[in-house]
């Protein structure tokens, strides 16, 4: 002979036999338990409206700091365009000045760190 096995409840079925069997609980326990509920909900919605406002000030941050750079850009490009400013120093080098630029990089680091042997 095979066992079977007991067939699983219904959701329905687990909340009713909860409040069937919520009467015979001590008045003490049911406020209790209620109580620590409606703490933990209070706690989840103030952990998620901090968050909310984190949220909201690092996206106002990211808006300013996108503003800034584009203003900044704008301005240096204007003042390409007419002519009143020497370039950016990101302005594009060739494959030798970058070459040069980096081997005299080297050279100071590697007298920095013999001068504190």
């Amino acid at each position: 002979m095979t066992e079977t096995a007991p067939p699983s409840l219904a959701p329905f079925t687990v909340e009713e036999l909860l409040r069937q069997s919520a009467p015979a609980l001590p008045l003490a326990l049911k406020k209790r338990t209620l109580n620590t509920c409606v703490s933990r909900t209070q706690a989840r919605q103030r952990r998620h409206d901090r968050l909310h406002w984190q949220f909201t000030w690092i996206m106002a941050g990211l808006l300013a700091l996108q503003s800034l750079t584009l203003f900044m850009v704008d301005a240096q490009n204007t003042r390409l365009v007419s002519g009143d400013s020497t370039p950016p120093p990101y302005a594009p080098v060739t494959i030798a000045e970058v070459t040069a630029m980096w081997h005299q990089r080297s050279r100071q680091l590697a007298s920095l760190m013999e001068s504190k042997k």
